[in-house]
C-alpha cells in the first residue's frame, strides 16, 4: 500500500531508473484489487496514469472492483485497454474451475480424501461458486479443519454449512460465532475492525476495541483472540486485515450490521473516547525526558524514541476523524 507522498516518490524514482535501464526487457507491473487501497489511492492512480510510465517496454495490468474514481483515471484510450470481466464469463468459469481442481488436489494431499470424495467435494464447489474465487477459498479454509471422519460420514451435512453466494455463507459464518461461546467478543473486535480507518496493529486493537489492556503485554494471545473471527479477518505479520473487501461490506453495509448494538455513529464515539483514553493516560509533557527546551537533536538523538507506544498510534493520528464521523451518521 501507498502510505503517503515520500513512499510515492521513491517507488517513481525506482520505477524511472528501471524503465531507464536499457539492459532491462519488458516489464509487467501488476496491481491487484486497485478499490481495497487503503491510503494514497489518487497518488497511485497518478503514477499508473503518469506519461514517463507510458512505454512500449512496460505493461500495467490492474484490477479493480468498479468505482467512479478509479474509472475516471484508467479510462480506455491509445494507451489503456478495458476489460470488464462481466462480459468475459466464460473464461472466468473457466478459471473458477481450474482454481477448484487446484484447492481439491490440495485438500486431497492433506485430508487424504479418496477419489470418491474429491468427485463429490468438487461437484459440490463448481454447482455453487457462483463463479467466485472467494467463496471456494473460504469453504476449502473452512473444510482443511473439518475432521476427515466427519466430512466421509457426514458429507451432506459438512458441505450443507456452505450455502452458495458469499452473502448467504458470510450470514453462515456469522451465525455459528454468534451461537459460539465468544460471540460478544467477537462483534467487539469485528465491529471495531469494520470502523477503523486503515489495517491495525494487534496492539492497536487492544485499544480501539476496548479489549482488557493485559493483553498488550502478550500479543500472541491477542492473535488468538482475533483467531476466534478467523472466518472474517486474516493476518499478515501483526497487522489485521479482513479477508476480502466483501467481508467488510458485509459488515458495514450489509446484514452484518447488527453487529453494531446502537448504530455505527455511537460506534466511532466509542473509539473516539478510547483514543483520548489512551493518550491522556500515555502521554506526557517531554516524553521523551529531555528537560531543557531548544537541546540539540543530534546531543538527544539516542535518548529519543521517534515513534509513539505501537497501541497508541493509531489514536493519535484518527481519533479526530472518528469524532468527525460519529457526529456526521449522528446527523
Amino acid at each position: 500500500m501507498f502510505e503517503g507522498p515520500n513512499v510515492f516518490y521513491t517507488v517513481s524514482g525506482i520505477l524511472l531508473d528501471m524503465l531507464s535501464d536499457l539492459s532491462l526487457g519488458s516489464v509487467i507491473l501488476m496491481v491487484d484489487a486497485l478499490d481495497e487501497c487503503d491510503s494514497g489511492l489518487d497518488e497511485l492512480l497518478k503514477l499508473i496514469s503518469r506519461d514517463s510510465f507510458r512505454s512500449p517496454k512496460v505493461k500495467w495490468l490492474v484490477a479493480s472492483r468498479y468505482r467512479p474514481d478509479i474509472e475516471r483515471w484508467l479510462q480506455a484510450d491509445a494507451f489503456q485497454q478495458k476489460i470488464n470481466l462481466e462480459l468475459n464469463s466464460t473464461h472466468i468459469s473457466h478459471a473458477v474451475n481450474a482454481f477448484i481442481d487446484a484447492k481439491i488436489s490440495e485438500l486431497a494431499k492433506r485430508k487424504l480424501f479418496d477419489n470418491k470424495l474429491q468427485e463429490k467435494v468438487r461437484n459440490y464447489l463448481l454447482e455453487n461458486s457462483e463463479e467466485t474465487f472467494l467463496w471456494v477459498s473460504l469453504v476449502c479454509k473452512r473444510l482443511e479443519v473439518v475432521p476427515l471422519w466427519k466430512i466421509k460420514l457426514q458429507l451432506a451435512e459438512v458441505l450443507g454449512e456452505f450455502p452458495p453466494g458469499l452473502e448467504q455463507l458470510y450470514e453462515r459464518m456469522m451465525n455459528q460465532i454468534e451461537n459460539g461461546e465468544s460471540a460478544e467478543l467477537c462483534k467487539q473486535i469485528l465491529s471495531s475492525i469494520t470502523l477503523t480507518l486503515r489495517p491495525i496493529h494487534l496492539k492497536e486493537l487492544v485499544t480501539t476495541a476496548g479489549l482488557p489492556e493485559e493483553l498488550l503485554h502478550d500479543v500472541q494471545l491477542v492473535h488468538e483472540v482475533v483467531g476466534l473471527c478467523s472466518s472474517f479477518l486474516t493476518f499478515r505479520e501483526e497487522m489485521i486485515y479482513f479477508v476480502h473487501q466483501s467481508a467488510k461490506d458485509y459488515f458495514s453495509t450489509g446484514k452484518g450490521e447488527r453487529i453494531f448494538h446502537s448504530g455505527q455513529a455511537d460506534g466511532h464515539c466509542e473509539i473516539m473516547c478510547r483514543s483520548i483514553e489512551v493518550m491522556s493516560r500515555t502521554l506526557k509533557k517531554d516524553i521523551c525526558g529531555l528537560q531543557m527546551p531548544g537541546v540539540l537533536l543530534s546531543e538527544v538523538k539516542s535518548r529519543i524514541n521517534k515513534d509513539p507506544p505501537t497501541h497508541i498510534q493509531y489514536a493519535c493520528c484518527y481519533w479526530i476523524s472518528h469524532l468527525r464521523l460519529a457526529g456526521r451518521q449522528h446527523h
